[in-house]
């Protein structure tokens, strides 16, 4: 969807990578007649697997005018005349896109989450009356996303642990993004105290049964359970004045096997917690995965920590973790 933003005239593409990325830029403009040329530039930021951003810019042109942004499956060159390429073989998208001088426009849209190495190109023009060619092109800018690493397993995919007012809406949930059932014997949901690094609160899995493919768990306070969708697993939260899942600076949550004394999944947040004691498991653990994530869920306002994309995990806190302005228990995550 366009968007009108307050910034220089430049026309921005932002679209949001859910697997890891390469962009190379090749060709050069080229322009008829001292005709105008816009620039095509790429930049790629974010952690290399999952929550990867590419931002696609063009600037430059002819003012009053419009950019013509073309999307195509591979590269190509095929000749135009006076010296200009089309840089891909087949076009699947064009969109026009109006040069505001006062301002500039954007837009935003998915990148595939694929299974397989998958490339498109981009390219491009600018509507130039003062070419004989009529439009003056960029570079080419050529993206190849890799898959993202099949999940291992279980994984926390949401917390909700702060509320504006009385924390009566605490949850955490639970996902099974693997292509396999997983049975939920042993395994606990454990609350990590960081002024102490010790557990606090264990909630046995088990009674739910076992997560299907694509299936949620949500542990919550009874008013977060009764936002989840109809047939999604629950289980209730212990009822501790004040909320039951502490506010951080730094606090945790463990996915736990009891039977083999192994983390599951972790996320420490406000801070770090790297040796922690689970009570009824031998040995510490580190609840940080990669770097910590420097988002919290702090009030006045309500949101809550994700996993995005959903589901995504890199072990690396830092990319996996954001904050959205919709908790969302029981279904997909969204920033």
């Amino acid at each position: 969807m366009l968007q009108r933003i307050a910034s220089a005239s430049v026309i921005c593409a932002a679209l949001c990578a859910t697997a890891s990325a390469q962009v190379t830029t090749y060709g050069t403009a080229c322009h008829d007649n001292g005709g105008t040329a816009p620039t095509l530039a790429s930049s790629l930021f974010g952690a290399p697997i999952g929550g990867s951003n590419l931002t696609i810019s063009v600037s430059g042109g002819v003012p009053n005018s419009s950019f013509l942004l073309f999307l195509g499956l591979a590269q190509a060159n095929l000749p135009l005349g006076y010296g200009c390429d089309l840089l891909m073989p087949s076009i699947v998208a064009n969109i026009g896109l109006p040069l505001d001088p006062g301002g500039a426009l954007s837009f935003a849209a998915p990148l595939p989450s694929v299974p397989f190495t998958f490339s498109f190109t981009m390219q491009a023009f600018c509507i130039d009356p003062s070419t004989q060619l009529g439009a003056s092109s960029t570079n080419g800018v050529q993206v190849t996303l890799n898959p993202n690493p099949a999940p291992a397993g279980l994984v926390i995919n949401e917390v909700d642990y702060d509320q504006p007012g009385t924390d009566a809406t605490e949850f955490v949930e639970i996902l099974n993004p693997t292509s396999g059932t997983i049975s939920l014997t042993g395994i606990s949901m454990v609350l990590v105290n960081g002024s102490n690094n010790l557990s606090y609160v264990d909630v046995d899995l088990g009674p739910a049964g076992s997560l299907l493919p694509g299936e949620y768990l949500v542990i919550g306070q009874a008013g977060a359970v009764a936002l989840v969708p109809s047939g999604t697993k629950t289980l209730l939260l212990p009822v501790v004045t004040n909320g039951t899942i502490q506010n951080g600076s730094p606090d945790g949550v463990a996915l736990v096997d009891k039977v083999a004394a192994t983390l599951i999944d972790a996320l420490s947040y406000e801070g770090s917690m790297t040796a922690v004691t689970i009570t009824g498991v031998a040995g510490t653990f580190n609840l940080v995965e990669g770097t910590a994530t420097t988002f919290s869920d702090s009030t006045p306002f309500t949101n809550s920590m994700i996993r995005f994309p959903n589901g995504s995990d890199s072990n690396d806190a830092s990319a996996d973790w954001w904050l959205s302005a919709l908790p969302s228990p029981g279904a997909a995550n969204t920033p």
